[in-house]
Formats: C-alpha cells, structure tokens, sequence
C-alpha cells in the first residue's frame, strides 16, 4: 500500500518511522453544560489513579495540572486534557459533559478508549479543523464507546487532517452528522473501521490515504471525491457516487491486512477520471480488486492509467482487478510491460508474464541456497587445482 509524503511522493507505510502527535478537538454535548466556566483554558494531565476502579472524568484525584503531579484538578469546561507517558488506566470513563479538548501525546503508554456513558459526542472546533495529527508512528485507535448515537461530524464541514506523511489515525466509530462533508487532508491515513457511517454530506480526500474497511458501509450516503495526489483504498464497502480525478490513485488493501492487498467494493457508480491511476499489489496469487455492485456502472475515461506496486507469486497467473457486473466497462492504459490486459465480460483481467513477479521470501531463500552451492562448488575446484599445481 503507498501513501504520498509530503513532497507528493510514493512510500511503504510499513518503512516509514517517525514519532507522532496526536490532538483531537471535540466538544462533549448534554443537556446541560456549566456555562460559568465556559471558555476556560488549562492543561488536566489525565492520571488514572483516583484508586477502586474509579476511571470516571468527574472524579478530581484522576487529574493533574501537570503531567505525573499531584492529583486533585477538577475537570472544567474549557480544559485540554492530556494522555502521556505518566497516564494509567486509560479505558477512561467520560461520565459528565464537558466541552474540551483531548490532547493524545506520543509517549502515551497505550491506546486510549473513552466510555462515553450515553453522552453524545461531536467533532468540532468551530473552525472546520476537527482533527489534527501533527507528526507520527505509533497506531492509535480511537475508541469511543458508550455513545449516545453516532460520533457525529459538525455542519458544514468536518476536516481531518492527518498532517504528517507517516501519521495513521482510525476511527472505529459511527460517524454520523446531518448535512455534514467529511474532508480527508494531509499526508497520513485516516482509517474508517466503524459501522455503517450516517452522515449525509460528501466525503473529500484532499490529500494523504483514505482507507474504506469494514463489513459494513464506511463512508457517507453523499458523493465523494479523490483529489490529485491522494488515495482512497480499504477492503470495506462504500456508498456514495465516487471519482477518482486525474493524478489520484485507488489502490485497494490495506498494508496492515494481507500486505495490502484486498478488495474494495461500493454499490454506486464509480469514475476514473482521465490521468488517474489503479494501483494494483499482487501477493501469493491474490491482487488488489474493485468491486462496483448494485447494479451500477463503472466508468473508466481514456487516459486512465494502471500501474503495478509490489508484485509476488508464480506466473503466469490471471487476476480479476476490477468487477462490474452491471456491464463491461472500457480497459484502462497499462504502464507496465510485465502483464496483459483483458476484458473478459464484465470483468478486467491481467495476466503475468515472464519477468513480472519479484521473488517471494522462500524463493529468495532458495535462490540464495542456489547461489551458495554453486559458489562452495567453485571455490572447491579452484583449491583443488591449486593443490595440485
């Protein structure tokens, strides 16, 4: 699976390695909110260590006013409350509202999980900035569980902006949101793993990786859009007209699955736009796959491109790369010398040929073994000569 940099270059995920940051901005709604303190600011350092299982928000011993310090801070409207390295028992208990923001920090022992106790959450900042990962590597989950309904996304638009090339954020929530975009930016990969998302506005990838995964459907009920320069990918199901514009990429998988390789399927028409690209990873006789179902059409405008990622297995070999059983759709152009493409009724084939596969590790290993036998068999002749002489 590649992910662009932030000097609109290809990476591995898998190779790239830098610490993360992780803010999120949300507001926690109820009923009532205490509005006296409203518009305060301060850093609570989350401790965990009011003791009995207590792990409740509400509960003054859990926080500090610096990081590992003395317990007592009462949690107010308006704080910024910190995960870090001195943070403990982080399957937390949101059990009164607050509006806050939630601040996750690199050196954070572990993933942290709000129980939202039949709260209702939105992201918001008021701004339209939502999320913002600033730098990055470890794999953070974001879990809220409890929810009063959907983790919902604030009108007009909600931005999620994975900023670094490296950063990988994933919600394994509902997003809902009435009338709500949904806007993808950044380098990194936003990850969508939740049920089947409400919201009902388009979904934008402006920048970095949006992987689609899940059984259900991941993305809103609107149209989406992938811009130049992005990806969309994931092994889920969408929901939603979709384009990919010229110099953006699909690219199927997810690298934390089956080393990227997978099947993305939507039920709505799909667009590759002139200049586009359908990157395609082969691995031990499965390859990248889009699925277009209920009856929809797939439209694949000349000038759209394939281009192969990694590639491993035994050819030659067929592999189904794009389905459309609502009718065959056009071929697309091939920039790779090691396959042919065909259209074999509704579906787009490739087929390997001589020089397309790399190696897989264990025929690297017998390719080495190879190479060591022959070169033992050599020096063996040589000292024997030499002996001789």
């Amino acid at each position: 699976m590649l992910v662009p940099n932030y000097k609109g270059n290809l990476l591995k995920e898998e190779f790239m390695i830098k610490k993360w940051k992780l803010v999120v901005t949300m507001t926690i709604m109820a009923a009532m909110l205490v509005g006296a303190e409203s518009g305060y600011t301060a850093d609570k350092f989350w401790l965990g260590t009011a003791g009995a299982g207590d792990f409740n928000w509400s509960t003054a011993n859990n926080w500090s006013l610096t990081s590992g310090g003395a317990a007592g801070a009462a949690l107010i409207d308006g704080d910024v409350v910190i995960f870090d390295n001195n943070s403990t028992n982080l399957a937390t208990q949101c059990d009164a509202a607050h509006a806050v923001t939630i601040q996750i920090n690199a050196n954070v022992g572990g993933p942290v999980s709000i129980n939202a106790n039949n709260v209702a959450l939105a992201i918001t900042d008021g701004v339209g900035a939502g999320i913002t990962q600033n730098s990055a590597t470890q794999l953070l989950t974001l879990s809220f569980s409890g929810l009063a309904g959907a983790l919902n996304l604030t009108a007009p638009t909600t931005t999620i902006n994975v900023a670094n090339g490296t950063g990988k954020v994933t919600f394994s929530n509902v997003l809902g949101g009435v009338g709500c975009t949904l806007d993808k930016t950044g380098t990194g990969i936003l990850r969508l793993n939740g049920g089947a998302n409400t919201y009902g506005g388009t979904t934008l990838v402006s920048g970095g990786t949006l992987l689609v995964n899940g059984v259900a459907t991941q993305t809103g009920t609107g149209a989406y859009t992938v811009f130049s320069g992005a990806t969309l990918g994931g092994i889920g199901t969408m929901n939603g007209v979709a384009t990919i514009n010229g110099g953006a990429f699909l690219n199927p998988g997810d690298p934390a699955v089956t080393s990227g390789v997978g099947t993305l399927t939507t039920t709505k028409a799909f667009t590759f736009s002139n200049l586009s690209k359908y990157y395609i990873d082969i691995n031990a006789g499965s390859g990248d796959k889009l699925v277009v179902g209920g009856g929809s059409p797939c439209t694949v405008t000349a000038g759209a491109q394939i281009l192969l990622g990694t590639a491993t297995g035994t050819l030659p070999q067929q592999y189904i790369i794009l389905s459309v059983p609502a009718g065959a759709p056009a071929t697309f152009t091939v920039n790779n010398t090691g396959f042919v493409q065909t259209l074999n009724g509704t579906d787009i084939e490739l087929t390997g040929v001589a020089g397309f596969a790399t190696p897989t590790l264990n025929q690297w290993g017998l390719i080495l073994f190879a190479l060591f036998i022959a070169g033992f068999a050599i020096w063996s002749i040589r000292r024997k000569n030499y002996k001789t002489a």
